[in-house]
């Protein structure tokens, strides 16, 4: 379907691809790193979305007992504090800007290699490949931030975002350090930016 009218199109939330991700990993993992949107789907995973319905929550309100997880990291983290800090500009700046978005994302994993048209060109590769379906996955799980049980986050979370970052502001990963439950004298919340 690349290309199509249904290229990006996944029936399952991105929060169950964490879920399902997670299960592979014998034991469980120790700790989860998750970069950009992968942030929101392990922080929706976290919370409950994408679990199976069915399945008994008998370890409580922890999303870290409930995967056994002894801490996560957030690289650059997609995050709203309140829906009103979602607006129509926000969705056209994260539609319009996707290409340019998806460019800077090949700039910074080639160490600047790939530059100026091929750069481009592979970005609108890129882009076409996730399709109108990718992106509103995307930011379907993005507008649900404000609603996370951030309170289910009861174990060490280390945050970071860049000054720089023009897609994930640097101000979302100073918010979520104090967002980070961590009741447990050994564990780390905390949020740095990086130039």
């Amino acid at each position: 379907m690349a290309g199509g009218a249904g290229a990006g199109l996944d029936r399952e939330v991105p929060a169950h691809w964490v879920e399902r991700a997670m299960a592979q990993v014998p034991d469980g993992p120790d700790v989860v790193v998750a970069h950009s949107f992968g942030s929101c789907a392990l922080l929706a995973a976290l919370d409950g979305q994408g679990s199976d319905p069915d399945r008994p929550d008998d370890e409580g309100p922890d999303a870290f007992a409930r995967h056994r997880l002894r801490g996560v990291v957030l690289v650059s983290p997609f995050y709203r504090a309140t829906p009103e800090e979602f607006t129509w500009e926000s969705i056209s700046y994260y539609l319009n800007g996707f290409d340019r978005i998806l460019a800077e994302g090949l700039r910074v994993q080639s160490g600047g290699r790939v530059t100026g048209e091929l750069r481009q060109d592979m970005a609108l590769k890129v882009r076409e490949r996730v399709g109108p379906y990718g992106w509103t996955a995307f930011f379907d799980t993005y507008l649900r931030t404000p609603y996370l049980r951030t309170e289910r986050l009861r174990g060490p979370c280390l945050v970071i975002g860049g000054e720089a970052d023009f897609s994930s502001f640097p101000p979302t990963a100073r918010r979520w350090g104090p967002r980070c439950r961590t009741p447990r004298s050994r564990s780390w919340a905390t949020a740095v930016t990086w130039r």
